[in-house]
């Protein structure tokens, strides 16, 4: 399933059109949207599968509309004071269901609802005094974009993404920016990736999410969003709801193969 946003990439916009229009117009394609894929079954599972792209494509808007308003420059993804979100996810911090958390950043205010920094099909919770919370968070961020040099890469030779014009391999139809992120793995706001020198040098540092019937949904930056289903079981393990263990050789994984052709590429 792919649902493709209105593009600006790299930050066009139309003459006569002020911002408020544009955010207008934006949420009623946004909602239209949603609405039509909501619309074609009464399934839970696929209901929850719309909500997850409408989240995913109000999170891209978002991050383009960031550096549309800062000449290119991409929101951080990194720890810094300007990262997209003030957030780590765990399983034993109230902290981890705090929302003040995604807004407090120059990237939250892009966005405004902190309702779509969460798949509905995420059941993970964290206690608190008043009892069990859902955690603020689904979604993580491409570690190679808003990162100067990324380690898990590593940095060089493959490339990182601080601004729109670095953006050309991949293309932005293939360079992924959100995606689901398992629950057992997610922490900060990175996904990280490292780049396989072989087929047989695949290892996951992160695990992707499978919450739709074995499948994950990402954006890309070029504002469509779309879903994979893993084809390796390795890929996203049984949630536990429990920290799993992250940076897991999986030699001749194809999902993972897969993820990095959308994660960077190697510098020329």
């Amino acid at each position: 399933m792919r649902v493709s946003a209105p593009n600006h990439f790299p930050g066009a916009r139309q003459a006569g059109f002020a911002r408020v229009e544009f955010l207008s117009i934006l949420f009623v394609v946004a909602t239209l949207t949603l609405l039509q894929i909501a619309g074609a079954t009464t399934s839970k599972g696929k209901s929850s599968v719309a909500v997850c792209f409408f989240n995913l494509r109000q999170l891209t808007q978002a991050w383009q509309m960031y550096a549309d308003d800062n000449k290119g420059a991409l929101a951080e993804n990194f720890d810094s004071q300007r990262t997209w979100v003030n957030s780590i996810v765990d399983y034993s911090s109230p902290q981890s269901a705090n929302t003040a958390n995604l807004t407090n950043t120059p990237f939250g205010r892009y966005v405004g609802r902190t309702d779509v920094y969460r798949c509905p099909a995420d059941e993970s919770s964290v206690r608190s005094a008043s009892g069990l919370l859902p955690r603020n968070r689904s979604y993580s961020m491409n570690g190679a974009v808003g990162n100067p040099s990324s380690f898990w890469l590593p940095t060089p030779p493959y490339r990182s993404y601080t601004n729109l014009v670095n953006i050309s391999a991949p293309p932005p139809s293939r360079l992924f920016i959100f995606l689901e992120e398992h629950p057992d793995s997610i922490n900060d706001g990175m996904f990280a990736v490292q780049m396989p020198t072989s087929p047989g040098s695949t290892t996951l540092i992160d695990f992707p999410a499978a919450y739709h019937d074995g499948a994950m949904s990402l954006s890309c930056a070029d504002g469509h969003v779309e879903m994979k289903r893993w084809l390796d079981p390795r890929t996203s393990p049984p949630v536990r709801l429990q920290p799993i263990t992250l940076n897991i050789p999986q030699p001749n994984n194809p999902d993972v193969l897969w993820l990095a052709e959308r994660t960077s590429s190697r510098l020329e």
